[in-house]
């Protein structure tokens, strides 16, 4: 859920590109309109068994502590 619109929305730690992909199938999708994730890009991260961080980008420290390894945002991982 969007925080900004639902105050009792929570952060997932993490969770799996199959977990991720019931969130989205759920969600109608138009070209060119983006939500959360594309289903592109799950296909891929799932395809080549990538680890992904979905982080709220426009604050700069969040980007930093993930290149340091921190824990910061939503990790998609199978592991």
């Amino acid at each position: 859920k969007d925080p900004k619109k639902y105050p009792n929305a929570k952060l997932i730690k993490k969770m799996t590109p199959e977990e991720l992909s019931n969130i989205i199938e759920k969600e109608a999708q138009i070209a060119g309109e983006y939500k959360l994730f594309d289903k592109l890009s799950l296909i891929i991260i799932k395809r080549s068994k990538i680890d992904c961080i979905v982080l709220n980008g426009k604050k700069v420290e969040n980007i930093k502590k993930a290149l340091r390894g921190e824990k910061v945002g939503t990790l998609i991982s199978d592991r």
